[in-house]
């Protein structure tokens, strides 16, 4: 963990501490969803106990050092961070203003695709000319292409704030505006961009940052898709001091209100009386109560792992449980030593395609001699201004690919450093062919590689209780926005959710759903999503 997190005071061991009483809300889960909600309860004065399995808070946003390299674990960039922009405003609000965002370069992400390389703009203008040069003869459907993805996105917002509103509604509501949802957030993103363009590598160019939402053309939301594109149609940012920043002024925030954040605190219920949840029953048998119970460890967990049995076979609880998760992924952290610079490393994220199928995305490794056909690489050291006078010596990458969670399940229920000797064995393997495939790709950086180690779909699991293992919870497909069971609201009352499942993946989906289920509790908080 950063030591300078640690050292903050802002959470402390609940083996160490005793919860007072009279909580407001208690918060099962310290990853962005969980934060952002706690601070935005916190801002109108209540009293919000945020708990964390873990042993240092912040989900997918905590940081970790090894060997004197310092890796995110899940942040990579975001954009929509503007003054206008409804995730940088709500996170300047939440955090008084104190996190600060470093602009990647107008050209935030190069796709190497074979035998060509494409690269995306933050200048829109600049972006779709770019594209218009390289296919002449698709210029009239570019076009259009970028007008869909701007009405898409701005016809969101309902559909997003449904989510604070109760089950009924949600479901009346989307009822009276199915035509919208079907047309475009209940059709693949392959579906509609069939119908626009002829060219199949123009297509492939146009959705090969579906890496961002976890789910191929084909079974992929066109809703979702666009929301992404025009994500970054201002610019991509990297929070100054890396992601831990998040943890930093959001629990800040919660504390200043009365709260506290504890860690090592595994929730094994929920408690639930006469219908209304009342509190939750940790690991070690303590029993905390409060007014409201916010889950942000995901619809499934929270079902499956955390209701009592009553509640598990509701037509709720299986509606949910009836969608599909998002993939699981393998997560290469890589420490260098000299100057990545001189070698072509930048602040632009890097995606390293093998074909231009882009429905295949999954690494088959039973195959010794397959590589991740989809494999993401960015430099997370270049893009925060803090470390930029260390960045001639010692760097840092991380390098993504897909995986089945099927190849790992068997060690789903194992603890870290008593996984056995085949699990390490196959986690050195992969690792091994992970940074042979990268030196194959980009042999003038590797060269200065001096350190490497592996994550998991079991690490994930194990550290932030990710169902499957899976990177963004549930899988974004029609099937997922098309149900209306999946809100802030729950059957149960005084039961709320919150995360990524909520709205969708991603630290800024994360976060609006975050306000948006405060919001639920405390209508004063819709104020700050106008």
């Amino acid at each position: 963990m950063s030591e300078s997190l640690a050292r903050s005071g802002l959470y402390a061991s609940i083996k160490q501490s005793t919860p007072g009483a009279d909580w407001d809300c208690i918060v099962i889960g310290s990853g962005i969803g969980g934060m952002a909600c706690g601070a935005a309860l916190a801002k109108h004065g209540q009293r919000v106990l945020l708990l964390e399995q873990h042993y240092v808070p912040g989900g997918m946003t905590h940081t970790f050092t090894r060997h004197g390299f310092r890796w995110d674990v899940g942040v990579h960039c975001l954009g929509e961070q503007g003054p206008k922009d409804v995730s940088g405003k709500l996170l300047h609000w939440l955090t008084d203003g104190q996190i600060r965002m470093n602009r990647l370069p107008e050209v935030y992400e190069r796709f190497w695709f074979p035998g060509r390389q494409y690269t995306y703009s933050s200048n829109i203008e600049n972006h779709q000319a770019t594209l218009i040069r390289a296919f002449p003869k698709e210029e009239a459907a570019i076009r259009k292409y970028f007008r869909l993805v701007r009405w898409v996105f701005n016809m969101a917002r309902p559909f997003y704030v449904l989510k604070a509103a109760p089950l009924p509604v949600n479901r009346v509501a989307n009822a009276a505006m199915g035509g919208l949802w079907k047309r475009y957030w209940q059709r693949t993103t392959k579906e509609v961009l069939d119908e626009l363009f002829s060219d199949d590598k123009l297509k492939a160019v146009l959705v090969a940052q579906w890496g961002y939402y976890g789910s191929p053309p084909s079974r992929s939301s066109f809703g979702m898709h666009a929301m992404v594109a025009r994500h970054f149609f201002d610019g991509a940012f990297y929070p100054v001091g890396g992601s831990e920043a998040f943890a930093k002024y959001l629990l800040a925030t919660i504390n200043e209100a009365g709260g506290r954040t504890y860690v090592r605190a595994s929730v094994d219920e929920i408690l639930v009386e006469h219908g209304s949840a009342v509190g939750v029953r940790l690991s070690g048998g303590e029993c905390i109560r409060a007014k409201r119970v916010v889950s942000a460890v995901g619809a499934k967990n929270t079902i499956n792992r955390l209701l009592p049995e009553a509640h598990r076979s509701s037509s709720w609880a299986r509606s949910l449980n009836g969608l599909s998760s998002s993939p699981a992924y393998l997560c290469l952290n890589l420490g260098f030593e000299g100057d990545i610079r001189k070698a072509g490393a930048s602040e632009t994220n890097n995606w390293l395609m093998q074909s231009w199928d882009v429905e295949d995305s999954h690494w088959n490794f039973s195959d010794p001699k397959a590589v991740p056909p989809i494999a993401y690489l960015s430099f997370p050291s270049l893009k925060d201004p803090e470390l930029k006078e260390q960045c001639h010596e010692r760097s840092t990458g991380e390098a993504l690919a897909f995986v089945h969670w099927e190849e790992f399940a068997a060690w789903a229920d194992t603890r870290r450093g008593h996984r056995g000797a085949d699990y390490e064995a196959l986690k050195q393997e992969l690792a091994d062919r992970f940074v042979a495939h990268l030196r194959d790709q980009l042999p003038d950086i590797m060269k200065h590689l001096v350190y490497y180690e592996m994550s998991t779909p079991v690490s994930t699991h194990f550290f932030t209780r990710s169902w499957e293992g899976g990177i963004y919870s549930f899988e974004t497909t029609p099937e997922r926005f098309a149900n209306t069971d999946l809100s802030a609201h729950t059957p149960i009352k005084n039961l709320y959710l919150t995360g990524s499942d909520v709205i969708s993946p991603g630290v800024a989906g994360a976060l609006v759903a975050g306000v948006l289920t405060a919001a639920a509790i405390d209508p004063r908080v819709a104020l700050k999503l106008a």
